[in-house]
């Protein structure tokens, strides 16, 4: 081999394997990508669980559905998406006053049910505030409009990596380097055959954001602009069903002491 030839040969192979490392690290950052997102969507499902487990424990505490379907209106919010929403999740611990009266004891139990609620429901939309030290260590947040960026981000992605980066395009621009398979292959008839379907199998799919089915929860008012409907709604409850709120605040003052941290002389520092 004259040494010219070789060193035509090191330059094609150094130039191939470049293309090669360009085509499949545009491949490998996408795949990354994809797998943040679905990591993301995990997360943002946990957090719904969150939301939905607040929306029960409100609807608890006001005892009778149509009770929490008024409050949403009074609100003038759809109570759809908190009637029907995603896998329960764990459901938030309500504290009983013990010095107040009864009615008052009641409405306390309801506004704090309803701070429990609009509490994760930003959380889930708007992830949370910066100043807020509860997020997970070392973890970012995640909330839906972060993570239908996300989703719009990696849709940009994909259109860049299908229209740059096609397969059947790399092998063929690969095997210019090989004269002797290009011969063979004109006289064969074989080579291009199959450049549809390898493209139809390694391309990417957009991403179906919709159809995640992730829910999609109304902004609540704060509690300070939500407390005379939930003044009044409390009232109401209490006026109409006043023995099912008293059992309500037992059973709620019993759960509150069954998850008291033990005290006395047995109990664990």
């Amino acid at each position: 081999m004259r040494p010219e030839s070789k060193q035509v040969l090191d330059l094609a192979e150094e130039f191939l394997t470049d293309v090669a490392t360009s085509f499949f690290d545009a491949r490998c950052k996408l795949d990354a990508m994809l797998e943040a997102f679905e990591a993301a969507v995990s997360r943002l499902r946990r957090q719904a669980g969150h939301v939905a487990g607040a929306a029960v424990m409100l609807r608890t505490v006001l005892i009778d559905p149509s009770a929490a379907e008024s409050l949403y209106r009074r609100l003038g919010v759809d109570p759809a998406p908190f009637a029907v929403s995603a896998e329960k999740g764990p459901i938030p611990q309500i504290s009983v006053p013990s010095l107040w009266g009864r009615r008052r004891r009641y409405r306390s139990v309801v506004a704090e049910a309803y701070r429990h609620l609009a509490a994760a429901v930003s959380l889930y939309q708007d992830g949370p505030c910066e100043t807020d030290a509860s997020a997970e260590d070392d973890a970012h947040p995640v909330y839906y409009r972060l993570v239908a960026e996300m989703a719009r981000q990696i849709n940009d992605r994909i259109d860049i990596v299908n229209r740059n980066c096609v397969p059947s395009e790399m092998l063929q621009y690969v095997k210019q380097f090989d004269p002797a398979k290009v011969e063979r292959e004109k006289i064969t008839g074989a080579g291009g055959g199959g450049n549809g379907a390898i493209n139809e199998e390694l391309c990417y799919k957009p991403l179906d954001f919709d159809g995640l089915g992730l829910p999609i929860f109304p902004a609540l008012p704060s509690p300070d602009q939500a407390r005379e409907a939930l003044r009044q709604t409390a009232d109401t409850v209490y006026r109409v069903r006043p023995r099912a709120v008293a059992r309500l605040l037992e059973d709620l003052k019993k759960g509150q002491a069954n998850c008291r941290p033990a005290s006395g002389p047995g109990a664990r520092p």
